[in-house]
């Protein structure tokens, strides 16, 4: 029963022992076509008007020992996960907290900001990223250098931009997933 399910939960071993960890995503709902849900959460752009749902996006941040909803956010479907993170759950991690996520989490800014409140996080490499070149091995370190303002998200204002590291030292570990038949692929987290 019910008691039986809690004592799993608290009696479990933790992922990481001794560390929170955080998973962070989004996803999105169609809701009722209302005038007043069209107006605050527009269809996507590429339906035409009056052929679709309004549509929210959610983001939502779980402790992945508990499954607890540690932090919800909505918005319309527009607006980029990774800075409703960043602007609206971000400030809940902490010293010694894990964040696992995919690319949209693994930016400067979200490696700045974890690093200055002593979190760590965990993510498949940006796509805009690569493994170095003349690197041998699985796991390596690499110096990432801080964007450009102009290349900054709307919301990170001058002086944001300038309080961020001019660098930052980020692990890379590679590994190869093989199955027989396909195609072998290689990830960087």
């Amino acid at each position: 029963g019910l008691v039986g399910s809690e004592m799993c939960i608290r009696d479990r071993d933790s992922l990481v022992p001794g560390t929170r960890v955080m998973g962070v995503d989004a996803t999105s709902v169609q809701l009722p076509d209302t005038p007043a849900n069209q107006d605050h959460f527009p269809q996507p752009s590429n339906q035409s008007p009056g052929c679709g749902f309004p549509v929210m996006q959610l983001v939502a941040m779980f402790d992945l020992d508990t499954g607890a909803l540690e932090g919800v956010i909505h918005s319309p479907l527009n607006a980029h996960e990774g800075g409703l993170f960043e602007t609206e759950l971000l400030p809940a991690l902490g010293s010694g907290d894990l964040l696992v996520g995919d690319r949209a989490y693994g930016s400067y800014l979200h490696a700045a900001a974890l690093q200055a409140r002593g979190a760590d996080w965990l993510t498949r490499l940006n796509g805009a990223r690569q493994w170095p070149k003349g690197v041998s091995g699985d796991d390596t370190e690499v110096s990432w250098t801080r964007p450009r303002f102009k290349d900054m998200p709307p919301h990170v204002s001058q002086e944001q931009w300038a309080a961020l590291p001019k660098t930052l030292t980020v692990r890379y570990v590679r590994y190869r997933i093989e199955s027989a038949g396909m195609r072998t692929r290689e990830v960087i987290i």
